[in-house]
């Protein structure tokens, strides 16, 4: 088999189409710089070579795969829109012929000796004009994390989002050495030997690992790759100062700008407030910033604005909604003076975050339907009366349908499918919907999820749950796709518990962070308190329901087959679903010890510390079965990409061991929240019921003990999957299944 790519942009697609080849035949495919006249061949063309399919229109992400016959030889023609249409052909075209199947993680690709090329006709075009994807700021462990990732991993990942038919993405993990590009007279570049000047603390400690030299370097690697694969990345502009972009202290000394007002707390210290955007020179400040962006990272083909981001500004409601109008205004008036024809991307999460549906729908009839779209990404967080079908978008102003899916703690399995389909439908059906969005605040936490959002990114299929999993364990686990659907299908009913958003982080990792539920309980002086102990029971009611569930699932899993644990897709998916279920289970049982310890029942409390904190040691064991839950390996890995500041072993445990980003990390487990959770049995089982007890300097005493710990001497001893997860079933649930710890 020969490839010919008619123009040279399309070069790189042939190019990965005989990699590919290579991989499935064993056999070189030849990549030919002219047409063959008698070999079987697969053509690469643009929309206006004389044997392209005219159903594909030209600069679009439609694409069309026909065989023809001629003179005894087979010529596939994949038609193209467009240089990244080229590469969603080649890959829609390894799917259906040889059985290929891609995730973030890695792609299955059978073998065979020979690669058909007869009897195709196929022509694709998405549903959304714009399928995007985000990578955000936080620092925990490398899988979940993308500021983490060298350029091999970008590669795999930029790689995986065309393999997907995406064609949007954004780099919000930081502005790296942006600032030292725009004011190279005024910020210097920091030492990578030390803290950062502005070092705060927990996730505002955003102390460099790689130092902002590579770092910048890094950023152009990875856009330039995305660039040359035809992905859009939108530019960012307006008062871009943020937790995870903050105004460098040589910026405030030597400029010293005027600084906004606001009444909310957060980002309130002077290297987190926007500059006072009315005064002429921070404006021309901003917009240079954005400049230096294009000038050396690139591209002004699209922008993007939060706005003044999370802030409540001082004054009265209507005074804060027109200075925050004055920032989207002074957006808009630099796009379209210097960029006219680029789209600009109004994020929502302002929307979703500090107005009231009312107010958004004003905002949004202040924008300009020719030239702004409404980037929602808040779908499944805020089930209320403020969402894109409050907003008088629908069948009006253009928006993007969004899914948030997990703040920093949420690595577990979870999703509203049932929701979600329900909201997709409408937007579906309105052609104001430009877009579907994937938003996250970290990255391959769930990989049905993943699944769920490319497939209707691309054309919506709403299929049930079941189908869903069918159809993900077919092109997954290929062999052992039966033996995992069961699992999978058992676990099914545990997506019940995930419908309030809100409320679906682990109250086990938040004992004393958490604002959500475990703090309030034993703190009868909160505000919150009563609508806590309501929404605790709501918990504990729902979990202990779906324990027979829990056991089910868990049965399955520890049932598996100790050779279909060396296939690496159904080990770490066999993983997450354990430790989802313990996060469960676990979370269940803390709830009802304190829920026990609220209604004055001191006997019920003391009974249940022991399988809370054997639970909490189990769960640590789980997370020790594989290296991507492992802080020290996390921190390990950054070495081996280039030098590390040596201050960062104690950034990354501030940054993942602070009261917002707790997750499922393994040292963190066994030298944080155990010894808290056991701090918590032992003051609040002393404490008289009408009490609050203080934990401050003890909890604090933790804390300062796993900072001084080096990360060497916390590595994890590795555990077995199958002793973990048959320990798991006899600890959490008896023999007669009636769902009670032992």
């Amino acid at each position: 088999m020969k490839i010919f790519a008619a123009i040279k942009v399309f070069s790189l697609a042939a190019e990965e189409l005989g990699r590919f080849c290579k991989k499935i035949t064993d056999k070189e495919a030849e990549i030919t710089r002219a047409l063959p006249h008698s070999d079987d061949t697969v053509f690469l063309c643009p929309t206006n070579h004389p044997l392209a399919d005219p159903r594909v229109r030209e600069n679009s992400d439609e694409f069309a795969i026909v065989s023809h016959k001629e003179n005894g030889r087979t010529l596939l023609v994949i038609t193209a829109g467009r240089p990244r249409a080229a590469f969603y052909g080649v890959y829609a075209f390894l799917e259906e012929a040889a059985g290929c199947h891609y995730f973030w993680d890695g792609d299955v690709i059978p073998k065979a000796p020979s690669i058909p090329l007869e009897n195709f006709d196929l022509y694709e075009k998405p549903r959304f004009e714009y399928r995007a994807i985000r990578y955000f700021a936080h620092r925990s462990l490398h899988r979940f994390q993308a500021e983490h990732w060298s350029f091999e991993d970008w590669k795999r990942e930029i790689d995986w989002m065309l393999k997907r038919r995406l064609n949007l993405f954004m780099l919000r993990i930081g502005t790296d050495d942006l600032f030292q590009r725009a004011f190279p007279d005024i910020v210097p570049y920091p030492s990578n030997e030390e803290p950062l000047p502005e070092q705060m603390k927990g996730y505002d400690d955003r102390t460099t690992f790689w130092s902002l030299q590579f770092r910048g370097q890094l950023r152009k690697q990875i856009l330039d790759y995305a660039f040359r694969h035809d992905l859009l990345h939108p530019e960012d502009c307006g008062t871009m100062t943020h937790w995870y972009s903050r105004t460098p202290l040589a910026f405030l000394e030597k400029v010293k700008p005027a600084l906004m007002q606001q009444k909310s707390a957060g980002y309130s210290e002077q290297t987190g407030l926007a500059w006072d955007i009315t005064d002429e020179k921070n404006l021309k400040n901003y917009q240079h910033l954005t400049q230096t962006h294009i000038k050396e990272f690139g591209k002004p083909e699209i922008f993007h604005t939060i706005g003044l981001a999370e802030r409540s500004m001082n004054g009265d409601r209507e005074e804060g909604f027109f200075i925050k109008k004055h920032a989207y205004d002074t957006v808009t008036d630099f796009v379209r003076k210097n960029y006219p024809k680029a789209p600009i991307l109004v994020a929502a999460w302002d929307f979703y975050f500090t107005y009231y549906a009312e107010e958004v729908r004003k905002m949004i009839h202040t924008f300009d339907p020719q030239t702004h779209i409404i980037l929602d990404y808040t779908v499944d967080l805020k089930k209320t009366q403020n969402d894109f079908e409050q907003w008088d978008v629908v069948g009006k102003f253009p928006y993007i349908f969004g899914i948030f899916h997990g703040y920093q703690p949420q690595s577990h399995i979870h999703g509203d499918y049932a929701y979600l389909d329900q909201k997709l439908k409408v937007a579906d059906e309105d052609s104001f919907c430009k877009g579907m969005a994937y938003w996250p605040e970290l990255s391959h936490s769930d990989t049905l999820m993943l699944e769920y959002f490319t497939d209707n990114a691309w054309r919506p299929d709403y299929l049930s749950l079941e189908e869903k999993v069918a159809r993900f364990c077919k092109k997954r686990y290929g062999i052992h796709a039966k033996a995992m659907q069961e699992v999978w299908t058992a676990f099914i009913p545990l997506y019940e518990l995930t419908k309030d958003q809100r409320y679906d982080m682990s109250s086990f990792f938040h004992l004393f962070e958490n604002n959500r539920i475990a703090k309030r309980l034993w703190k009868r002086d909160d505000p919150k308190h009563t609508d806590a102990v309501v929404k605790a029971r709501n918990k504990v009611a729902e979990g202990k329901a779906a324990f027979s569930d829990m056991e089910k699932a868990l049965s399955k899993l520890a049932s598996l087959p100790k050779e279909l644990l060396e296939n690496e897709f159904i080990a770490r998916d066999s993983l997450d679903l354990l430790r989802t279920i313990a996060e469960r289970k676990l979370d269940v049982e803390v709830l009802s010890a304190l829920l026990a310890w609220v209604d004055g029942n001191p006997a019920e409390f003391c009974q249940k510390e022991k399988p809370c904190l054997c639970g909490m040691e189990l769960f640590a064991r789980i997370l020790a079965v594989s290296e991507e839950f492992s802080i020290y390996h996390t921190h390990e890995n950054l070495k081996t990409v280039t030098n590390v500041n040596p201050c960062f072993e104690e950034t990354l445990k501030n940054n993942l061991i602070n009261n917002y980003c707790r997750s499922s990390a393994c040292e963190a487990a066994r030298f944080v929240y155990l010894p808290e959770m056991k701090l918590l049995f032992e003051k609040l089982s002393k404490a008289m019921p009408d009490t609050i007890p203080d934990f401050t300097e003890e909890k604090k005493q933790v804390f300062s003990e796993f900072l001084s710990t080096p990360l060497s001497e916390m590595k994890p001893k590795k555990e077995d999957f199958s002793e973990v997860c048959k320990d798991a079933l006899s600890q959490f649930f008896c023999n007669e299944g009636n769902g009670q710890i032992k």
